[in-house]
């Protein structure tokens, strides 16, 4: 049986090799991160300029509106979330 400990060294260093290679490092995160935290702000100003038009740097009464129920619910929401999540915990 001493012949099967050894018995293909040059293979083992090539396993160990590949295995290496495909480690994820700090580098690779840090990388993936930022290219994330790009596409949430690419994202945040793409939704915010679906919902209100900025290029003029005007308000119509209808983004006016908008804005005040965005306002509204910044406000209800949470609530509404809080009383479902509790009757929801009830049940």
């Amino acid at each position: 049986m001493l012949w099967t400990k050894n018995a293909y060294p040059v293979t083992d260093r090539l396993i160990k090799k590949t295995i290496m290679a495909q480690r994820f490092t700090f580098a690779d995160a840090k990388k993936r991160i930022k290219e994330l935290e790009n596409q949430v702000e690419a994202a945040g100003k793409k939704a915010g300029n679906v919902i209100l038009d900025t290029s003029d740097n005007v308000f119509t009464s209808k983004e006016l509106n908008k804005i005040k129920f965005l306002e509204l619910w910044a406000i209800l929401g949470p609530v509404v979330g809080l009383v479902l999540g509790i009757a929801a915990g009830l049940l």
